[in-house]
């Protein structure tokens, strides 16, 4: 190896190290504090009857789970060397498992609110039906069910194993017909769809929200729907939401992609080393959207910002 590649593999692990070590803790103490209001909000009277409401409410759950467990185990391992899934078995098939089905919730949750926004600012009454608390709760039940007991065999084809280098690193166990499987099919359920999906979501909204804009009053149709003001607010934290989730997403689901294809090609340490910190850097950037959600519903809905005053008074008026 040369001098060069010496230096420049220095350069992305010192790098690597203080995404982790500095950035991320940062993030996710800003993310915890946004994620504790977001509970805050949508549980509000004013916002707890819109099923969009709820949808976001568990999307928030999650996304404390995802933050506080997943993200701050990775900061501790990357950014510490401290690796707490190597401690035990369990403990690494339990992390494994619960990245696992957090990993496939949250979009699949972006994806139900884009679909419930999607049917109440559509001009038909028989599709704006579809945006009830009944389906929220059900469809909610539904993905959550399905992921849980999908990715059951995580508990059990997940072991610590030894590198030639004498890393010990919590893995999928290797050829083993569910990892292999999962592989290939998350790289499709997570990687390729979501963002997809979302998209043609954001353009189906887009398109609806423009025919009500270009509706001109008149005595024919002062009778049509429009979304009232706390249903646009909410399209709008959404669309929000999903542009920055897509942005940070992509990058992750094109090297999963990338994995799958080049999974049984001969790499240099060099190539292993670099595909790390790519694989690394990709994924501090699948905690920002958990982490801002709150940040984003704050600058882009006026609804949410007002709902938030009224909190913080609540919560300072009981202080005293």
């Amino acid at each position: 190896m040369s001098s060069i590649s010496k230096d420049f593999l220095s350069t992305l692990n010192i790098v690597q190290y203080y995404f982790y070590r500095l950035i991320l803790p940062i993030f996710l103490i800003f993310g915890t504090i946004g994620n504790v209001f977001n509970l805050i909000i949508f549980v509000q009277p004013y916002l707890r009857k819109s099923p969009c409401s709820i949808y976001l409410l568990v999307y928030t759950i999650i996304s404390i789970c995802w933050i506080d467990f997943i993200g701050l185990t990775s900061s501790l391992s990357i950014g510490y060397s401290i690796d707490i899934s190597i401690q035990s078995t369990i403990i690494c098939r339990i992390r494994t498992y619960i990245i696992y089905v957090t990993i496939n919730l949250l979009p699949e949750l972006l994806i139900l609110v884009a679909f419930d926004r999607t049917c109440i600012s559509s001009r038909r009454l028989i599709i704006r039906q579809y945006s009830t608390m009944k389906i929220a709760i059900y469809s909610i039940s539904c993905i959550t069910f399905f992921w849980i007991i999908f990715n059951i065999p995580a508990l059990i084809y997940t072991n610590i194993e030894q590198f030639p280098t004498g890393q010990f690193i919590c893995i999928p166990l290797p050829n083993n017909v569910f990892n292999e499987f999962i592989f290939v099919f998350f790289a499709i359920s997570y990687g390729i769809l979501p963002p997809c999906v979302l998209i043609i979501f954001v353009f189906i909204i887009l398109s609806n929200l423009l025919h009500y804009r270009n509706i001109i009053l008149s005595v024919d149709n002062l009778c049509q729907y429009r979304p009232n003001k706390k249903e646009q607010q909410l399209i709008i934290m959404l669309l929000t939401q999903i542009l920055i989730t897509i942005l940070c997403q992509i990058p992750s689901s094109i090297f999963q992609i990338y994995s799958v294809i080049t999974k049984n090609y001969d790499k240099s340490f060099e190539q292993i080393l670099i595909e790390s910190f790519i694989y690394n850097l990709f994924v501090f950037l699948l905690y920002l959207p958990s982490c801002l959600s709150f940040y984003v519903y704050l600058i882009a809905a006026k609804t949410f910002r007002y709902e938030v005053s009224r909190a913080i008074k609540k919560i300072l008026f009981i202080s005293h």
